[in-house]
């Protein structure tokens, strides 16, 4: 969700005020005490925000409670408008018509209004339109949402084209965040050197918005980019190897350390979650790159911080964080219960072997197949793990576990699985070679 009202007022500094009755006696038809024509922009987009808001306001509602714009000339009206639906549809479960109706109105302005008319006014229309896009992708299936990513980037970036940086840093400064944060989204969706392109923009261009923002005037805004840089550096540290690898991983843990600084301070669980559990996996990447004691102690570490935000996520409001963050748990938990061995071992891999099958219930091979294999191959990883502490039937059982949770990746033919259909090869030999050597098969 990318509007909010938080981060609209510290990027305009609006001046109407801040009480709480404003917005609910404007929604409610009574705007006779505002001067609605001498309102900045400003000032009536972090109105429009707060009506937007309101837990109270149905869908429905949302053009009668826009009203009170007719006053204010075109094409400002429209794009007010467009605004408060854009909001409404981060507010609310039924989104996707909101989302729909602001990127249409959007769309119209840019057909119906030059650049030159208003720069700064289309510099907003491209950043809503990139938002409303942006979220819309995020809602939808690999494929429309790599599409639906890619004009919400384009969208972002014909925005900063046309916003000298000096012109409105601020608002300069929230582009270039909404671009990391899409960009980094793109980059997790697309495989092989175009994710890892996309990855490194993502990375750059959110240092970049860090420049601008700082935690004491800008406080969500720091922590929420902070996050988004420290999520883009994690991803590209999980396809890096070596000095790369630890590199980037550092980096994140950086950046995910400073934005959980901020949200350990600030009333949001499911955020200060969200970052807990990037952090947690950066920590089980610098496990899994670490020998010996060192590698032990940071998995340990992670498995903390993952069980210290695993909670906050509900199955059945946030199914997709909820799956993420027992997949997350259940890589740290394969990678610790195989660097430990025995007894302990087999324990801890039992457990990572159930928070696998508690995120396949979400995670489905038709409408997430990419984090399906992905958690379909951690899930054949632990059974291997398994069987090579087991022995005897146990192993044989848990060898076959694991080639039959590799063959299923296989035989997925979806375009975006070509990168783990390769690592589910090589397991697969890997658990072959294991039962052959073992003499498993008798």
């Amino acid at each position: 969700m990318r509007y909010d009202p938080e981060s609209v007022s510290h990027a305009l500094r609006p001046n109407i005020p801040r009480d709480s009755a404003t917005a609910d006696r404007v929604a409610q038809g009574d705007s006779s005490f505002l001067e609605i024509t001498t309102l900045e922009i400003q000032e009536l987009e972090k109105l429009v925000v707060e009506i937007a808001s309101l837990p109270w306001l149905a869908d429905g509602d949302l053009d009668r409670a826009m009203e009170f714009l007719q006053p204010i000339s075109e094409p400002e009206r429209s794009y007010l408008s467009a605004l408060g639906h854009a909001v409404k549809a981060g507010n609310t479960a039924n989104s996707i018509p909101l989302y729909k109706k602001a990127i249409f109105e959007f769309n119209r302005l840019l057909w119906s209004t030059p650049d030159a008319t208003n720069k700064m006014l289309a510099v907003k229309i491209h950043n809503g339109l990139g938002n409303c896009l942006a979220a819309l992708g995020e809602s939808r299936g690999e494929g429309d949402a790599i599409h639906l990513l890619q004009d919400a980037a384009a969208s972002y970036k014909k925005a900063l084209n046309r916003l000298p940086r000096e012109a409105a840093p601020l608002l300069w400064a929230k582009v270039c965040a909404n671009l990391g944060a899409c960009l980094h989204s793109l980059g997790e969706r697309v495989t092989g050197l175009e994710g890892i392109r996309h990855l490194k923009e993502s990375a750059t261009i959110s240092a970049t918005a860090l420049t601008e923002y700082n935690r004491v005037e800008n406080p969500q805004e720091w922590g929420d980019t902070n996050q988004n840089l420290g999520a883009a550096l994690l991803s590209l540290g999980s396809r890096a190897e070596g000095e790369d690898a630890y590199h980037y991983i550092t980096e994140a843990k950086k950046a995910l350390e400073e934005a959980l600084n901020y949200f350990d301070t600030a009333d949001n669980p499911v955020k200060r979650a969200q970052v807990s559990m990037n952090l947690g996996s950066a920590l089980c990447r610098l496990g899994e790159i670490c020998d010996g004691d060192e590698g032990v102690i940071w998995l340990q570490e992670s498995v903390a911080m993952l069980n210290n935000s695993i909670h906050e996520f509900k199955k059945d409001s946030n199914p997709v964080m909820w799956a993420q963050s027992r997949s997350c748990l259940g890589n740290t938990l394969s990678l610790l219960g195989a660097r430990l061995g025995g007894v302990e071992g087999l324990a801890v891999l039992e457990d990572a072997v159930e928070s696998f099958k508690a995120a396949l219930t979400i995670r489905t091979r038709e409408k997430t197949p990419q984090q399906w294999a992905m958690s379909q191959m951690g899930l054949g990883n632990a059974y291997l793990r398994i069987a090579r502490i087991e022995d005897g039937a146990v192993a044989a059982a848990n060898s076959l576990l694991a080639i039959g949770a590799y063959d299923s990746v296989l035989d997925s033919s979806h375009e975006n699985l070509t990168h783990i259909r390769d690592i589910a090869v090589n397991a697969r030999l890997a658990a072959l070679k294991l039962r052959m050597v073992r003499n498993l098969d008798r």
